[in-house]
């Protein structure tokens, strides 16, 4: 935020113009010659030449015999200020104490003070504030002999100003108000306007944004009055400040433009630097970091012909940010080498320090360890003498990280055990999770299990204490401290506690938006004790975790014991690369797969999860092709033996003589069905097991438990109308903070009954991937004569929600959803349904049912199967959408759920559903093992399809509906 500060007043006019009358001293002759030059070439803002004049002139007055008091200290005085205009506030120090020096050797009080203040002004853009607040204080002494208020004023001011960076703001208040009293005497509305923003900015440090705003307000209408553009553009500059930080960013956005709309007609320079500046800023923190590269870039361009070294180097900071965010790391690493240089000259060591560590942080990023490690020692060295705790902590934990990934894991424990203390000492909760985690890698890197898993407990225990960390952010550390601690349990032997804790983290990233007492249940029971784990006979459970790693953690439990094994991906990504690399970036880049980011985790650089997850991407695109050809089947084969190979390698001895195997999946294994993996024997893994997936193996249990009456009704129908009401501009997101704040924005929206139409976008065009023709709706509702629907126009959310609230769905064996919609892995919260767009509809009741809507219905059935366009392209690294959706089913009370990975056309689509549910009503309605029936019959060609001779419906022969697009689209959770 830019705040208007009362400027030094101008120098009397004996200061400004110098007399032609020259006393017949020489070099008061040649000291005038340099001073006119120097006014001139100041006038044409030429600052370097304009210097080197005065100081010749400051020369000149010197060596004279009788040097006049009044040049010599008007001399000082501009090149003082015209460092000032740098930036380079060291220098104008020096110059200022020669002021100040001057006017006591020739007995001016005025000069003196007038040094003083300007000396205190100095020491503030140095952020040496108690030397300021000394200097003010003597020039006020000095002042008390003289009645000059203008003079009072802005002395008075200035201690104020000190007050408020020392945090003193009701004594900031308090002067300020002083300030208001003289002002009012000498009777200048524009000082009066100043210091009632100064009181305003005092009262927004305070956070009382009502009395923020209303001395705002009594400033822009005093400076509307008096028509000063100079005091206008500040107050709107104020006001777009103050918007921002309530999060209003159009209005701030709308007051930043009017601020520098005035700065262009007055060719202010200096002012349309600042407030380019501020909307980069906001446009940053909104996420579109293009528009904040045009605005910095203006900036910049500015602040370098003002010569303004020190806001140079501050923006130059705000485009290495920009590019770090983007990945462009060379790009980032300039920036801050080159803001740093800036710095140096300077002189600025706090700045210095900071930039340090941050080009330490862009050689991380690159995997430059050694690097990293010398540019946080010497940001450490530098903070030594600051006494500054939290950086100096900060410093340590940067060191011992670098000390751990080189190898150097004892010696990176010595430093977070130094800054352990430090971070408990001044409350920083936040980094004392984040130590605590990075002393268990650390104790992980010695072998030490025990130790580690002490640390990660400890770390866990403290994330609750955390304040001011969104949920998102909370999950993501949670997420990331558990990573490591089931792979501690995992290599101490510990099986079971690993499976509890993939469990944990599950449920948890649940809870962080679905908070429902269910969920909260079984994270209690996870975390107090050792709940037993109950299977089937004849069935195994395996849990793939970590999966964003290059070793992920595979999980087997055969119903009598644990067995956790790691699982190195990285030969085979290399093989498949070795073999398809160039096909697969082309595929990825045409089929606009992947984002153009690599999602990074804080304690890893793991080299090989952004290629597992295109091969994963290009595998499942695969998958749902229509029309395959010889050579996609030969790929579809080559990457289901792959992955095979890869995740159940070893696997064999403990899954032997299975008949089921449930899986639990995170990350971008969520996405793919492992029925179409291919066995060593040629064969897909349906043909071998039944298949279903879990969640959570604990919260599945207590779904599936559930007691519903026998006597039921067959099903319920849900069918839109069309998805053609909800047309949306896609946009691509660009970065890792883009998204972060898109996904803020979206969860908080929803929260607030906001539209998910406003949301979406990002993800898809508009709904044309599914066509819901009335022919499912009638195949499949003649199967069922006791069926109810709810279809057409009147399928609105509004309806769907009062029949929920009338109990209506609760009795019925199968809640089926024909409908449009989109699940996003990497935001699980703005995956929806969509149903038919209702005239008048507003806010939440938009017609879009997000996963937490779908909790709150109520519904009693055996399965809830939505059939629609399934996922969206874009996946990311993080978030698992289709279980997030599938838990929204199991939480509104259906035992399981079946979701559709992606589209298939009407009459494959029908006949599969048809043929699963006639199955599955002979079978005692198991939907597990009659959906693998189904499976296993489309495969082999021998669907029956209701009386129908397969060769009618296959008309391209045996090979048509044996491709898994046909069949494989359909996945389900729970029992």
């Amino acid at each position: 935020m830019d705040f208007y500060l009362i400027r030094k007043t101008a120098i009397i006019s004996l200061f400004l113009i110098f007399p032609l009358v020259v006393f017949g001293d020489e070099w008061h002759e040649r000291a005038d010659q340099y001073w006119n030059e120097a006014q001139k070439f100041k006038q044409a803002k030429n600052y370097e030449k304009a210097l080197s004049m005065l100081k010749k002139a400051f020369s000149q007055e010197k060596k004279s015999r009788n040097p006049r008091t009044v040049e010599l200290s008007a001399q000082l005085f501009q090149i003082g200020e015209i460092y000032d205009l740098a930036g380079d506030y060291s220098k104008s120090l020096h110059y200022y104490k020669l002021l100040v020096k001057a006017g006591r050797k020739y007995s001016s009080k005025e000069t003196e003070s007038r040094g003083l203040n300007c000396m205190g002004e100095s020491y503030l853009a140095l952020g040496r504030n108690d030397e300021a607040l000394q200097t003010f204080n003597e020039a006020l002494e000095l002042e008390k002999g003289f009645n000059r208020k203008d003079r009072l004023l802005l002395i008075v001011n200035n201690i104020a100003r000190c007050k408020r960076i020392k945090g003193d703001f009701d004594g900031a208040i308090e002067m300020y108000q002083r300030a208001l009293d003289v002002a009012k005497n000498l009777g200048a509305k524009n000082n009066i306007s100043a210091v009632l923003s100064n009181i305003g900015t005092m009262f927004f440090f305070k956070r009382d944004y009502r009395e923020t705003l209303k001395y705002y307000g009594q400033a822009l209408e005093i400076d509307k009055e008096t028509l000063s553009d100079q005091n206008l553009s500040m107050d709107f500059s104020n006001l777009g400040g103050l918007y921002n930080t309530l999060g209003r960013f159009g209005e701030s956005i709308n007051y930043y433009e009017q601020a520098l709309a005035i700065d262009k007609k007055r060719s202010d320079n200096a002012g349309m630097a600042a407030r380019l500046n501020s909307l980069g800023a906001i446009y940053f923190n909104l996420g579109d970091v293009r528009k904040a590269e045009g605005y910095y870039k203006e900036s910049l361009d500015l602040n370098n012909r003002l010569g303004n070294k020190r806001n140079t180097a501050s923006i130059l900071g705000n485009l290495g940010e920009i590019y770090e965010s983007l990945g462009n790391y060379d790009e980032a690493l300039d920036s801050y080498m080159k803001a740093l240089s800036l710095d140096k000259d300077l002189e600025s060591k706090e700045t210095i320090s900071s930039r340090l560590s941050d080009i330490g942080m862009i050689y991380e990023s690159r995997g430059r360890y050694g690097e990293a490690y010398d540019f946080f020692k010497l940001s450490y060295a530098r903070d030594a003498s600051t006494g500054k705790k939290n950086k100096l902590a900060m410093d340590m934990n940067n060191i011992g990280r670098m000390l751990v990934l080189l190898g150097k894991p004892a010696e990176g424990l010595e430093y977070f055990n130094r800054s352990s203390p430090i971070f408990d000492e001044i409350g920083n909760a936040m980094m004392a999770v984040l130590n605590h985690e990075d002393a268990g890698i650390a104790y992980y890197g010695m072998k030490n299990y025990q130790s580690a898993i002490s640390c990660f407990i400890r770390a866990d225990d403290l994330v609750g204490k955390m304040s001011g960390v969104s949920e998102r952010e909370r999950s993501r550390i949670l997420e990331d401290i558990y990573s490591w601690l089931l792979s501690a349990y995992a290599r101490d032997g510990k099986n079971y506690d690993a499976f509890r804790i993939a469990e944990l983290s599950s449920l948890k990233k649940l809870f962080v938006f679905q908070k429902k007492p269910q969920i909260d249940e079984s994270v209690k029971e996870l975390e107090t004790g050792k709940p037993p784990v109950k299977i089937k006979t004849g069935s195994a459970t395996i849990v793939f975790s970590n999966t964003s790693w290059d070793t992920p953690v595979r999980i087997i439990y055969d119903g009598h014991d644990f067995y956790s094994q790691e699982i190195n991906k990285i030969n085979s990504v290399k093989g498949i690369y070795n073999r398809f690399g160039r096909d697969i970036e082309n595929f990825v880049k045409k089929e606009d797969l992947v984002v153009s980011f690599q999602m990074k985790q804080r304690s890893r650089n793991d080299q090989y999860t952004l290629e597992f997850n295109k091969i994963v991407n290009v595998y499942k695109s695969l998958l749902s092709k229509q029309y395959i050809t010889k050579e996609d089947s030969a790929l579809v084969e080559y990457y289901g033996r792959e992955l095979y190979n890869l995740l159940f390698e070893n696997a064999g001895k403990n899954i032997s003589g299975k008949k089921e195997l449930i899986i639990k999946a995170d990350g971008i294994l969520s996405t793919i069905p492992f029925e179409a993996l291919i066995t060593p024997e040629g064969k897909f893994l349906v043909e071998k097991y039944d298949i279903r997936y879990e969640y959570s193996h604990f919260a599945a249990e207590k779904f599936s438990s559930r007691s519903y009456p026998d006597k039921r009704r067959s099903m319920f129908f849900l069918m839109e109308q069309d998805g053609n009401g909800y047309p949306s501009k896609k946009t691509r997101i660009e970065s890792s903070r883009q998204l972060d704040i898109f996904a803020e924005e979206a969860i908080s929206g929803i929260r607030n009954g906001k539209a998910m139409q406003d949301y979406y976008g990002n993800w898809c065009d508009g709904f044309k991937q599914i066509d819901n023709s009335p022919s499912e709706l009638n195949s499949i509702v003649s199967m069922f004569p006791d069926c109810d629907k709810l279809s057409g126009a009147a399928a609105t959310e509004k309806n769907l929600q009062e029949k929920s609230a009338r109990g209506e769905f609760e009795g019925f064996r199968i809640f089926h959803a024909c409908v449009h919609g989109i699940i996003v892995p990497e935001i699980p919260e703005i995956s929806f349904l969509a149903l038919s767009k209702q005239s008048g509809q507003k806010g939440a009741e938009d017609g879009l049912v997000n996963i937490d809507e779908i909790s709150r219905l109520k519904i009693k059935t055996d399965i809830a199967l939505v059939s629609f366009s399934g996922i969206s392209k874009v996946i990311f690294s993080r978030g698992e959408g289709v279980w997030n959706i599938s838990c929204a089913f199991n939480l509104a009370g259906s035992r399981s759920a079946a979701v559709s990975l992606w589209a298939v056309g009407d009459q494959a689509r029908i006949d599969f559903l048809k043929e699963l549910y006639s199955a599955a009503k002979n079978k005692n309605w198991d939907f597990g093992s009659s959906i693998c029936d189904v499976k296993r019959s489309f495969i082999s060609g021998k669907a029956g399809f209701l009386g129908k001779k397969s060769d009618e419906i296959l008309q391209q022969g045996k090979s048509k509906y044996s491709n898994p697009f046909y069949w494989a689209n359909f996945v389900i959770y729970g029992y």
